[in-house]
This record gives structure tokens, sequence and C-alpha cells, in this order.
């Protein structure tokens, strides 16, 4: 569960909520009038998330290829790869 800090507290403790987001590697949740507003993370842990999306979002085409039946044996596909690489 994310640390959850006021967006006063972020502006008041931002050396604090920096140096918890890069010792921790997860992010902090910022509310605004008791509403969730932002989360705060550092480049590292923003970087490891958008690599994680990525694979996943490649697993789910993955996925919908294969249950729309656009696949084919791997044998093909690397005969295919290396005679487009071959170019």
């Amino acid at each position: 569960m994310p640390t959850t800090i006021s967006s006063i507290e972020l502006r008041n403790e931002y050396d604090d909520v920096s140096r918890t987001c890069h010792e921790r590697m997860e992010p902090v949740l910022v509310t605004k009038n008791g509403e969730r507003e932002l989360v705060v993370m550092s480049v590292e842990a923003y970087e490891a998330f958008a690599r994680r999306s990525e694979l996943v979002a490649a697993l789910a085409r993955g996925r919908e290829d294969d249950e729309a039946g656009r696949t084919m044996p791997s044998a093909e596909a690397v005969s295919r790869l290396r005679s487009e690489f071959a170019r």
C-alpha cells in the first residue's frame, strides 16, 4: 500500500517525500482536499513501471493474436525473420 500524504505535506516536506520515493522504490499518493490527486514516484520506479506496463500490453496483444488464430509455427516464424533480416 503506497504512502499517502496531502498536497500541503508534499509542498512542505518535498525532500522527505523524494527520499521516501527513492529509498522504497514505490509511489507516494498525494491527496488534495481529501481526494486522491496525484502519484509521485522516482524516475527509476517510473521507468520500471513503464517497462512492466509495456510487457503486459505486449503479452495481451499476443494473447489476442492467439485467440484470433493469428499465429504460426515457431519454425516458420524464425524462417520469416531470417529472410526479413537477410535483406
